[in-house]
């Protein structure tokens, strides 16, 4: 099993902290270049949007982030490997993620991709399946729908390589989940939790930015605070967005029969 970290070559300050977080794990592990949106052609996002892509038009941020997906399983395929973990570079790990990591195989991935890690922005119903490790279980998810994020998963052999030729093709978002079980692609999803790994919440890097853009809009100085990380901004903007974010999944999860767990077992 290898995991295989998709970053950007100007992310160079998120690529050092992640080769931080995983020298601490005995587990094998490859960089893969992603693709920008630089890198996107206007004629191929043309191409691809006038097909009429599932969820609307597609922006060149959305088909680079779907074939960098789609490069890291190629070189998993490549690599001959039976199962492979695809994170992205903003992610922080449990302390508990190597023997998590080390628990998953083939079998284990019968009902297509592991995600470690998701995003839930309506009520969403999981179920308790099968046990991983020291209280980590598989669990089924009632409204596929909801369910959103290619921020880490395991993945076997077969699986990507179907997802792989229907991630470069960009009939979607890469994580829309429901389109690859709809379209037969994978057969299902199942979600390892208490999540093993968390979301930083930084903006993404595959999306154009120019330093030009207009600062003095919202959006403009949210992308300039980010992509220069300028203190304390830059900061005080993460912690709002986890806090957002954690308390959002712990509003829209329903565990069955009433359970309550944590959302993230990370320590």
């Amino acid at each position: 099993m290898k995991i295989y970290v998709i970053n950007l070559p100007c992310s160079s300050r998120r690529l050092r902290k992640m080769k931080q977080r995983l020298s601490s794990f005995d587990l094998k592990y490859e960089v893969i270049q992603a693709i920008s949106a630089a890198d996107i052609e206007p004629g191929i996002v043309e191409k691809i949007n006038n097909s009429d892509p599932r969820g609307g038009a597609l922006k060149p941020g959305e088909v680079a982030c779907a074939r960098s997906h789609s490069k890291a399983l190629r070189k998993m395929l490549d690599d001959e490997e039976e199962v492979g973990i695809i994170i992205e570079d903003d992610v922080v790990f449990d302390s508990k993620f190597c023997k998590i990591v080390k628990s998953i195989s083939a079998s284990n991935l019968e009902n297509g991709p592991l995600l470690l890690c998701a995003l839930f922005f309506r009520p969403t119903k999981i179920t308790k399946s099968d046990y991983i490790y020291e209280g980590s279980y598989h669990y089924l998810v009632d409204q596929i729908e909801n369910v959103w994020g290619t921020m880490a998963y395991a993945i076997k052999r077969m699986d990507a390589e179907r997802m792989s030729v229907e991630m470069f093709s960009t009939r979607c978002r890469a994580d829309d989940w429901e389109h690859y079980i709809n379209e037969g692609i994978i057969d299902n999803i199942t979600l390892c939790f208490p999540f093993p790994v968390r979301h930083e919440e930084l903006n993404s890097d595959i999306a154009k930015f120019s330093k030009f853009s207009n600062i003095l809009s919202i959006s403009g100085f949210s992308k300039f605070i980010h992509k220069y990380r300028i203190f304390p901004f830059f900061q005080i903007s993460i912690i709002k967005r986890q806090a957002r974010a954690e308390k959002r999944h712990s509003n829209n999860l329903i565990v069955k029969n009433g359970e309550q767990r944590k959302i993230y077992q990370l320590k």
